[in-house]
């Protein structure tokens, strides 16, 4: 399938639709600086199968400049839906200095394929951070994407890796740095790697952790695991391990695509407690993404009223190199107005079903301790 014909982008553009095959897109991967793990061609294959997956490519002059993976959801029965884009387009070049050209060129192309001809509204979380808004938030606008005013943007911490590993560890608050000293000298054995048997491991001791502390996860760890299975070798994510006297203590799960790395899933053990194992596995961390060239370190979330330790550990952490800061949103472009309308009662109903699950599962986790 290829761009509609009465779509003229810019001279020396030109958009293709659905023409790149799985080994394309790996390799679309490596061109850009921000790319990510949802924007992998596992992360939705793994999740749903492959169904309802569309890719988009910008070129200029024949070079591919910007890519977006979209997820469709339609209603049932109807031609309507929404077509969602999780930190996309990809659109920064590695080695190249960014071109705002190039997503206005992207932003246009997506709503046209998207929105004007196939009828769905577009939901798009763009990997834009708040204190970035004074540049994306009116170039989104300009594209027709207008920023949901019922949308609360997540909160992170991005934490700079431009430091070597010694400036780094200078730089973490020093309770923090205290910890690692002390994990050091606590005879811990790590293990790191891609496989599977190290994934395996590493959801025993989170089932653990979760049941410990009778939360339920923002995203199914076991999913992670299936993408980890289709992702090429060099997209694989990091899986950290630490053990001691021969017991797991504790485990991370990194991603590394693009320029910046990404803090996916930790969990530490009921006997891993004493151990400072969880500091100890991210300085290992630190130390993987700057070998493979990453600038910058995506915390991945942080809430200190509802998760108070995570957020404590990340924030001393991330210490005088990291930023705290919200993602700029979700931004919505519409398809025809039935078809919003129809979104919007389709979002409130899974919003309900998402929070009867949730709390039916906090339920029967307290009932389990």
């Amino acid at each position: 399938m290829s761009a509609s014909r009465s779509f003229m982008p810019p001279d020396g553009y030109a958009v293709d639709v659905d023409t790149v095959d799985k080994a394309g897109w790996h390799d679309l991967l490596d061109r850009f600086a921000d790319a990510n793990i949802y924007q992998s061609w596992a992360y939705e294959s793994a999740r749903g199968g492959g169904r309802n997956i569309s890719r988009i490519v910008l070129r200029k002059d024949g070079e591919a400049v910007a890519a977006a993976q979209v997820k469709i959801v339609k209603l049932p029965l109807l031609k309507l839906g929404v077509a969602y884009v999780r930190w996309g387009p990809m659109w920064r070049l590695r080695g190249r200095e960014a071109d705002t050209s190039v997503l206005s060129a992207a932003l246009d192309a997506i709503r046209h394929e998207y929105a004007a001809r196939r009828g769905l509204t577009v939901r798009l979380l763009p990997y834009f951070l708040a204190d970035e808004r004074d540049t994306f938030h009116p170039l989104l606008g300009a594209g027709r994407f207008q920023r949901l005013d019922n949308d609360t943007p997540q909160r992170t911490l991005l934490m700079s890796l431009e430091h070597s590993l010694p400036e780094l560890r200078a730089r973490f608050e020093q309770k923090w740095r205290n910890c690692l000293n002390r994990a050091e000298k606590n005879g811990l054995v790590v293990e790191e790697g891609s496989g599977d048997d190290l994934f395996e491991r590493f959801i025993g001791i989170h089932a653990q952790m979760h049941a410990r502390k009778g939360f339920v996860a923002g995203s199914d760890v076991s999913e992670f695991r299936a993408i980890q299975r289709e992702l090429p070798e060099r997209h694989k994510m990091r899986v950290f391990l630490a053990s001691a006297n021969g017991e797991l203590a504790a485990g991370a799960v990194c991603s590394r695509i693009g320029d910046h790395g990404v803090y996916l899933h930790g969990a530490t053990s009921d006997a891993g407690m004493p151990t400072n194992a969880s500091y100890l596995l991210q300085w290992r961390a630190l130390a993987w993404l700057k070998e493979g060239g990453a600038t910058s370190y995506n915390l991945h979330g942080i809430n200190p009223v509802t998760n108070p330790g995570t957020y404590r550990f990340k924030a001393g952490l991330s210490g005088r190199s990291g930023r705290d800061l919200h993602y700029l949103g979700t931004y919505e472009c519409s398809g025809p107005a039935s078809s919003h309308a129809l979104v919007g009662l389709a979002e409130s109903l899974r919003r309900a079903w998402r929070l009867r699950r949730a709390t039916a599962a906090r339920v029967h986790a307290r009932a389990g301790q």
